[in-house]
């Protein structure tokens, strides 16, 4: 049976490291040894933490740099197309959520307004 995507992304974001590291590239595009140092890790353990959020498409090699010896580095940065991901009920995201629907109400609203007001005109 094939591996859903969701189930993958969730596979990569069980671990707190690679949230982590996903945090930091949200703030700055870095190098893995950028990220080793910003998440308390080895620079093979960022390695491994940005191989996995790259297969699952959350991450993407952003450019090249080249250090003052020469070796090229790659700079990884958030994907072009973020994921939104909502889990549990914290009240933060529930306010939040409640927040939306009231403007998408509102919105709704005025759409129907909007439509009923230009036929009692013509």
């Amino acid at each position: 049976m094939a591996r859903r995507v969701e189930d993958a992304v969730f596979d990569a974001l069980s671990s707190q490291t690679t949230r982590r590291v996903l945090a930091v590239l949200h703030r700055t595009p870095s190098t893995p040894s950028e990220l080793a140092d910003q998440t308390d890790t080895s620079v093979q353990n960022a390695m491994y933490h940005l191989d996995k959020l790259e297969d699952v498409g959350l991450v993407r090699v952003a450019e090249t740099q080249y250090s003052s010896r020469g070796k090229e580095m790659r700079v990884y940065a958030p994907s072009e197309h973020p994921a939104v991901v909502f889990l549990g009920t914290d009240d933060r995201k529930s306010g939040l959520i409640t927040k939306l629907k009231q403007l998408l109400g509102a919105i709704g609203v005025l759409g129907v307004l909007g439509v009923v007001a230009e036929l009692v005109d013509t």
